[in-house]
């Protein structure tokens, strides 16, 4: 598999499990368990206080749990965005190395942002036409997503949505981890730009290094960023030394026996499934995690663990790598950024009602009709979520990427002739003779290196 097919993969297939069906599962599940020790916690592990016994509290099963899918997506973007500059340094390509970051960097903001613009936008307005006002928030069991005030006013909604957008959604400075009104789901975003920022200087700083120091120097970094708490920042890095190691080891690995070499990778999978299944609360307490818990009870940290090991095992075997490229699965892969924005919607106007509704007709005195009814209200409202999330990805999500490459060409790749012979025309003659010849100068002088950097631009924001 070449670099270019295996970032494909990698997008396809993990970034789909990992950014939208479990997490929305979880979203699910969390409205409707009990808020006592006695009912099934999504944060407690299975046999803890000998009560929460219930079938999605068992390890592995528990990754429907969101935070290890997140885990692995930031991984993941760790990998993808590390892949095509570290592919440049490796073949001495310093010009496009620092045209694809400055394209990179341009267009990030953009790609993460602008669906979220829309996304939160259409839920200012469903809040206003009362939408997503479900009869029975109130009997809920679980924990129920903070939602949007109803303000008096259209001015003040639409006031209270531009300072959500602007000072909390897209605010590059704050750090902590925020449970955001208007969908608190788009919590990972926020994080997801500041580690990319972070990431997209790294190539430069360690571009002409060779793999040994580069990957001294990324494991430092990954180290400090454990001790700071900075998980997610750890996340990318590791995703960057996965992109640099399997850039350097990935022929060898095509040649192996596929079955044979499972024999030692499937043990890997296995102990990087059972990290990531490492519960948020009273892991000292729960059966298989209290030697773990001793080490360190810090769960982002055994997540963090685990995502790599998961990730290594999956990409060092053609075997279990094979079970994720069917065409299904690209097609999943290819709504899930979608598929993560349009599930929140689609929680409060209809899928909490679904759960709440098959209760009322099969009940939930049982644990067989308890957990019957959340898996059966899944099934049954997943199709209409991807539908809708098929929607938003051709309407919203594939046009933010168009979006985003047509604004770095117009700016980087403009011809400024046509535009500065306008301006001139339009009025500079008219008492600005000597600011027109000066810029004129400017002009003369810039052009080549413009026209120069041309070409290389294309190719790298295609």
């Amino acid at each position: 598999m070449t670099p270019r097919k295996l970032c494909s993969y990698t997008r396809t297939c993990t970034k789909y499990a990992t950014n939208a069906l479990m997490p929305n599962y979880f979203h699910q599940v969390a409205a409707q368990e009990a808020r006592h020790r006695d009912k099934p916690g999504k944060r407690f592990g299975y046999g803890y206080d000998h009560e929460n016994n219930w079938l999605f509290q068992l390890p592995i099963v528990r990754l429907y749990s969101g935070v290890p899918m997140v885990a692995i997506f930031f991984m993941i973007s760790g990998y993808a965005l590390a892949l095509k500059p570290l592919s440049h340094i490796r073949s001495g390509s310093w010009d496009q190395l620092t045209d694809s970051i400055g394209s990179a960097i341009f267009r990030r903001g953009i790609r993460l942002f602008l669906p979220a613009f829309v996304t939160t936008f259409l839920v200012m307005i469903s809040i206003r036409l009362r939408l997503q006002d479900f009869p029975g928030y109130s009997i809920l069991p679980g924990v129920i997503e903070p939602r949007p005030r109803h303000f008096a006013g259209h001015y003040e909604q639409l006031l209270n949505w531009c300072h959500f957008f602007v000072a909390e959604l897209t605010n590059p400075w704050d750090w902590k981890v925020h449970d955001y009104a208007y969908d608190s789901h788009l919590w990972t975003l926020p994080i997801e730009f500041r580690a990319s920022m972070i990431l997209f200087l790294f190539p430069i700083c360690i571009s002409r290094f060779q793999l040994l120091f580069r990957s001294v120097l990324a494991s430092a970094l990954w180290i400090y960023c454990m001790y700071c708490d900075k998980w997610h920042v750890a996340l990318f890095i590791s995703g960057m030394c996965f992109a640099d190691i399997s850039l350097e080891t990935r022929p060898s690995l095509q040649n192996r026996t596929s079955y044979k070499h499972l024999v030692y990778i499937l043990p890997l999978l296995i102990l990087g499934l059972h990290l990531l299944s490492f519960p948020i609360r009273h892991s000292g307490e729960t059966m298989g995690y209290i030697w773990l818990s001793s080490i360190t009870a810090k769960y982002t940290n055994w997540h963090t663990i685990g995502a790599t090991l998961v990730l290594w095992s999956l990409n060092s075997s053609e075997v279990l790598e094979n079970m994720f490229t069917s065409s299904f699965s690209g097609y999943l892969g290819k709504i899930s950024y979608a598929l993560y924005h349009v599930h929140g919607s689609a929680l409060h106007t209809f899928e909490y009602g679904t759960v709440s509704f098959i209760w009322t007709v099969i009940g939930k005195e049982t644990r067989i009709k308890y957990e019957g009814g959340l898996i059966l209200g899944f099934l049954l409202v997943a199709p209409v979520v991807f539908w809708w999330a098929d929607v938003f990805e051709r309407l919203v999500d594939r046009p933010s990427v168009e979006v985003a490459r047509w604004l770095y060409v117009r700016v980087f790749l403009a011809d400024w002739k046509l535009l500065i012979g306008s301006q001139m025309s339009a009025g500079w003659h008219a008492g600005s003779t000597r600011k027109s010849n000066t810029f004129a100068r400017w002009y003369k002088r810039a052009t080549p290196r413009v026209h120069s950097q041309r070409t290389s631009l294309k190719i790298e924001v295609n």
